[in-house]
């Protein structure tokens, strides 16, 4: 008999990292908080929820995919209006978390040692950027010795990373909260088995000078790495509609930022709502210069600033 080494996530594990609740489950017996959340069948269960956690609410799939038919809901007449108009996916209601969202990402071998990682601070809500159309930012920033890096990997050992990309979602607090902690302490939000999306493997690219798909094949093949990996720069999406007044054109910032520009193209319409419709993607090494960049070519046509 031939010795054949099994790789990839088995069926018995696979509902960890598709199932939004089983993903709460196991970061609360790891210590990690998470909000309040429930399956909602009935109307009833989801008004006797509302009721004690208190409004906004978060409804979303409860196998879902980034912030596709994710919707906040502000009041009763919001909550009627979903479950009068909803389709048949099985929903979870949650507690809305007066936080940002911020991501660890990053490619393990077969024993979980993470071979690359980042973390991506988002500076508005993709749920926004989807059901209200608003441009779209995040940034980057060093990972090594970050708390962000510490309850990832702890999150890493908890779930069945080993020999494949993962993308990691928590919460930041941006204000204390009853019952989940104060303001800066991190919150957990979801897990995907998976490369983080759209653009976000080019940002690991360009803030480490590196190839994550060289490095994920030389991974499956050799279970180890060759490259030798440093954080060299900080790297930020800036993605701009068509549709918005803004105070610079895309020819100006070319002529200006060119250096710092490292991506420019226009984004697919599969992907536009949640990603904008052009993208440009900027680097450098210091994080002030980065939010300078994200200001300057969202800044509005009138001179107000994009936030």
């Amino acid at each position: 008999k031939h010795n054949v080494r099994t790789i990839g996530t088995s069926t018995n594990t696979i509902k960890l990292a598709e199932d939004r609740l089983e993903f709460k489950n196991l970061m609360e017996k790891i210590g990690e908080p998470c909000a309040a959340s429930l399956v909602v069948n009935h109307v009833d269960d989801a008004l006797e929820f509302a009721r004690k956690i208190g409004y906004p609410v978060v409804v979303k799939p409860d196998n879902g995919v980034g912030a596709s038919s994710t919707y906040k809901l502000n009041n009763y007449q919001d909550l009627e209006y979903f479950f009068a108009t909803k389709d048949d996916k099985v929903y979870i209601m949650e507690e809305f978390v007066k936080g940002h969202v911020e991501t660890y990402d990053g490619i393990c071998d077969s024993n979980k040692n993470v071979l690359i990682a980042n973390s991506s601070i988002m500076l508005n809500s993709i749920m926004d950027n989807v059901n209200e159309h608003c441009d779209t930012a995040f940034k980057n920033r060093y990972v090594v010795n970050s708390d962000i890096e510490e309850i990832g990997k702890r999150v890493v050992q908890a779930f069945d990373t080993r020999s494949r990309f993962f993308h990691f979602e928590f919460f930041r607090l941006d204000e204390d909260q009853e019952g989940l902690g104060k303001r800066g302490d991190v919150i957990g939000l979801e897990v995907n088995m998976r490369a983080p999306g759209a653009y976000m493997p080019d940002m690991i690219n360009f803030s480490y000078d590196s190839d994550v798909y060289t490095l994920w094949a030389d991974m499956i093949i050799h279970d180890k790495c060759f490259m030798n990996l440093n954080q060299k720069y900080l790297v930020a999406y800036i993605g701009r509609r068509n549709d918005f007044g803004y105070m610079y054109s895309d020819e100006q910032l070319r002529d200006w930022y060119k250096n710092e520009i490292v991506l420019d193209v226009d984004v697919p319409e599969s992907l536009s709502a949640a990603m904008g419709d052009h993208v440009f993607m900027v680097r450098n090494s210091d994080p002030k210069r980065l939010d300078y960049l994200v200001d300057e070519f969202l800044k509005r046509a009138d001179g107000s600033n994009w936030k």
